[in-house]
């Protein structure tokens, strides 16, 4: 199993490379789910070959939808990242998987979990269209997983062991996007779930979740994940040296508990082993802090006015930054100057009694360490280009009237001198030796084998410049890979639109009832529970297929939908499942917003499709239909974590709570927030106002979207349309 660490920038790639991490991940310039951490060409090549000098891969996220008309512009980037000779590229966005697989072939394609791939069959998907590798959805437990892997043996896996989890499942929060903040599609996630969100007037972050910590856990994976990826690209240096000294630490059956809490003062917001391991419901959630708890190391038990008496049971050092967190959950925090134990200063106490100079007014309240600076010299060691050398074996061969050769496995190197017979003071073989094993602004450690001649003379700088010679030779043999051949791939021309028609989607019976009260003959029926009610309302319907379903629902949820000839779908499972056995359409959720993915829709047979939320523009080609959503309200998440019941060990099944009445979450600005539970265990975060681009002088097909409308707001909405 790889350890996949996150990179930020180029101090950090040196140090992952350092460390003997199997792997980074990191991004380009553009088109990166996390914009922050863009890195220009110029590092990106130099981490690119310092990677590979210590045998670690890079993966280049490009993980973002694709607009169209950026889609030219992409293909020109990745052909510059193809030119480094990156290991892989991570990508979301189904129409650029797609070309790129087309005109890279051999290139190593991942599915960022972006893609929302959470059952078999929208593995079978990426699989058989050229994925090499799928980032799944952390929302699986271990028992999904091994079934993925017993599958798709041939299929790498990759799961998350460490970091930051999202509430909504990945490539399905619309939340930024909705209130104008950003996108967590195109890389700009405003972590609106990090902020106040109550079902009260309480000061609570309910849709905050812990961060996830696999640790010893990870030999459960034998054999089912080829990787191990850290998440936190944006976090600092001591976060990322600790994560990958910890897992390291465990891979050896050494678990290093000093690196354990060294993560914990960089950053948690506590821990959970998340849902791969069945971690659910309340055990998930940390309602009541956001952001670092850092690492407790004790309790305040005494004040007398100029001291504060600590019992510590963790390590303090001079000049660490500590919190002291209250019985009533308020805090405060203070930079440590002295601390003094059995009467005298010392720089640090390892445990015990110790008092410390603080004129805060504190009796009672733990202690947290949340920054220290007594790793930062070793940190900065990593950081440092060759701090780590790899070791070669070198056989050297030195002989009176020949040129000196040096050998490296099957690579054999011959200077461009004759070795001389000393006519004053000579050499030795271990001079020689010693002059070439000079190597230290060098990624390499001569170790030298020698057999010749004594009594020899060679010109020191003539050595010298032997020696940079096959080093940088060694250095282009290593880097320098042969380049990716690229093909042609099919160029997909837009069409002018001549569809301009309107379609309806429903939720429930009052609505079903409006629509048909109002003569409407067709309807999309996005909750397949009503279904049976609503058949003898309509001539036809369409069932909607939901956004997540998971392989011990799947087939269950296909019997129910067994005798209708057209179906929506919402994920890429079910759209494998049926292609060659129903007329298919797609719903919002694939995320469709270029040409591209049209034509990949269009390829397995799907007619009609709702294209992304987040799309600026309408598009279409030939042969599909594309529609857009122009009225309703946004479902801003979806979540396997139930909001109304935070006592709740468990995850949300449909309660007679979530269904008995309409509850609403409130956000930082006291918006109403409507709940909707979705069926298997799944509640949906609805926007507090709906989305309303209709128009009276159409330039596309239609969507209306109903979903908490009652009946007379439904008839309303109706009302208002130009049919």
């Amino acid at each position: 199993m790889e350890i996949l660490a996150p990179v930020k920038d180029l101090d950090n790639a040196i140090m992952v490379c350092n460390l003997k991490a199997d792997a980074i991940y990191c991004s380009g310039p553009k088109y990166s789910a996390r914009a922050n951490a863009q890195i220009s060409f110029e590092d990106l090549k130099e981490i690119i070959d310092y990677a590979h000098l210590y045998q670690t891969k890079v993966y280049i996220t490009l993980n973002t939808l694709i607009k169209d008309e950026n889609f030219d512009e992409v293909l020109d980037y990745v052909d510059r990242l193809c030119e480094l000779h990156i290991d892989a590229l991570i990508i979301q966005d189904l129409g650029l998987f797609n070309i790129v697989h087309q005109k890279y072939p051999d290139l190593d394609i991942h599915i960022s979990t972006q893609m929302h791939i959470h059952n078999l069959q929208s593995v079978a998907f990426i699989y058989k269209n050229g994925a090499s590798r799928v980032v799944l959805a952390r929302e699986l437990n271990l028992k999904h997983i091994k079934n993925i892997r017993e599958k798709y043996p041939d299929l790498e896996i990759e799961t998350f062991v460490h970091g930051a989890l999202c509430t909504s499942y990945s490539g399905q929060c619309y939340y930024s996007f909705f209130f104008n903040t950003g996108s967590g599609n195109f890389g700009t996630c405003q972590q609106n779930c990090r902020k106040c969100h109550t079902l009260t007037n309480k000061n609570e972050h309910l849709l905050s979740l812990k961060d996830l910590c696999i640790g010893e856990n990870i030999f459960e994976l034998n054999n089912v994940s080829d990787s191990l990826k850290i998440e936190g690209r944006l976090k600092g240096k001591e976060y990322l040296y600790s994560c990958i000294k910890y897992y390291q630490s465990i891979l050896n059956h050494n678990p290093d508990q000093e690196m354990y809490d060294l993560m914990q003062v960089a950053f948690n917001r506590k821990y959970t082993k998340g849902r791969m391991f069945e971690e659910n419901g309340s055990i998930l959630g940390n309602k009541n802090r956001i952001n670092n708890h850092g690492l407790l190391i004790g309790n305040v038990f005494k004040n007398d006015g100029k001291w504060l008496y600590l019992k510590l049971n963790k390590r303090l050092t001079r000049l660490d930054n500590i919190r002291f967190v209250f019985d009533d959950g308020n805090e405060n925090g203070m930079v440590v100057e002295k601390i003094y134990q059995d009467n005298c200063e010392v720089d640090f106490a390892k445990s015990g009694i110790v008092k410390i100079k603080s004129d805060l007014l504190i009796n009672k309240a733990e202690v947290y360490l949340v920054k220290t600076r007594r790793y930062e010299k070793k940190i900065n060691e990593y950081q440092s280009k060759f701090f780590i050398k790899n070791d070669l074996n070198v056989k050297l061969e030195a002989f009176i009237n020949k040129e000196l050769k040096l050998s490296i496995d099957d690579r054999d190197y011959y200077s461009d001198f004759i070795i001389e017979k000393a006519k004053n003071q000579g050499m030795s073989l271990m001079d020689i030796s010693k002059q070439l094993s000079k190597t230290n602004d060098t990624p390499f450690n001569f170790n030298i084998e020698c057999i010749g001649d004594d009594n020899i003379f060679v010109a020191k700088s003539l050595l010298n410049d032997f020696r940079r010679k096959i080093i940088s030779n060694e250095i282009n043999a290593i880097v320098d890979k042969k380049p990716l051949e690229s093909s042609n791939y099919s160029k997909i021309s837009l069409n002018k639109n001549e569809s301009f028609n309107t379609y309806f989607m429903i939720r429930t019976l009052e609505q079903a009832k409006a629509l048909s009260d109002f003569k409407i003959d067709k309807v999309y029926v996005d909750n397949l529970e009503i279904l049976d009610e609503v058949n003898e309302m309509f001539d036809n319907i369409i069932p909607v297929m939901p956004r997540v379903i998971k392989d011990d629902v799947f087939m269950k949820l296909v019997k129910k939908v067994e005798k209708y000839s057209t179906i929506m779908v919402s994920e890429l499972g079910m759209l494998n499942y049926f292609k060659n056995k129903k007329e298919i359409e797609t719903n919002f959720s694939l995320n469709i917003i270029n040409r591209y993915s049209l034509s990949m829709l269009k390829e397995n047979n799907v007619k009609k499709s709702i294209i992304s939320l987040e799309s600026d523009s309408y598009f279409s080609i030939d042969g599909i239909e594309s529609v857009r959503f122009a009225y309703g309200y946004l479902p801003l998440m979806i979540m396997d974590y139930c909001l109304i019941n935070q006592n709740k060990k468990n995850d949300c099944n449909g309660c007679t709570l979530c269904q008995d009445k309409q509850y609403y979450v409130y956000d930082d600005n006291n918006r109403k927030l409507p709940l909707v539970y979705r069926g298997n265990s799944l509640l949906e975060v609805y926007s507090n106002k709906p989305l309303n681009v209709l128009s009276n002088k159409k330039s596309s097909s239609e969507f209306i979207f109903f979903t908490i409308e009652n009946y007379d707001k439904t008839i309303e909405i109706l009302k208002s349309i130009t049919f």
